[in-house]
């Protein structure tokens, strides 16, 4: 879920049914089978070749060439970045995402700390230029709301449980750099 892919998806599944493929068990089982070292554009040509060698021979979005043998169709017309997420994000969606990250709402769930929250928004305002990891941290916050306010609706609940840790019930033994080993749990509201 990588480029902010995940925002995209959301956003389509309002319209339409959609299913990306590396959601598929057997997809991602198999991307996980494969030892790191080889876990990456090879495995793309491979199943590209596989597929019809005319594939492979299609120009990589990253690059404009092809993975495999001489590439077919390259433009040289065409921008690096296909997209303009921080100019996007900093621009004519800031309002629109700012009612989802409001500083006050993740304090009050005891998770986020809303300074921090509020010094991303600022800082997502005055600059779009930079790091990308930014603008997909605060839009990865507006998601974030949006599923717990949908789970709300549904009448569920998202709960963080500790793995492992029964010795304190409200997890105050817990470092914020311990987050990994937090669960998610979606309930049935009380």
């Amino acid at each position: 879920m990588l480029g902010m892919i995940a925002q995209l998806m959301s956003i389509i599944e309002n319209y339409c049914s959609f299913y990306h493929m590396y959601t598929d068990p057997n997809v991602y089982s198999y991307m996980w089978s494969i030892h790191p070292s080889i876990r990456d554009d090879r495995i793309y040509a491979h199943i590209l070749m596989q597929m019809d060698e005319r594939l492979a021979q299609l120009p990589w979005a990253r690059t404009n060439r092809s993975l495999v043998n001489k590439t077919i169709g390259a433009r040289s017309d065409l921008r690096r970045d296909f997209h303009a997420y921080p100019e996007w994000i900093s621009g004519c969606l800031y309002e629109e995402l700012e009612k989802y990250v409001d500083p006050d709402w993740f304090a009050s769930t005891e998770i986020f700390d809303g300074n921090c929250i509020r010094q991303l928004s600022r800082e997502i305002k005055s600059v779009c230029k930079g790091s990308f990891r930014p603008y997909d941290r605060w839009v990865r916050l507006a998601a974030f709301r949006m599923f717990a306010e949908r789970c709300a609706v549904l009448g569920k609940r998202i709960e963080m449980e500790a793995e492992g840790c029964n010795e304190c019930p409200d997890h105050s033994c817990m470092k914020p750099q311990d987050a990994r080993s937090w669960l998610w749990k979606i309930r049935e509201a009380a």
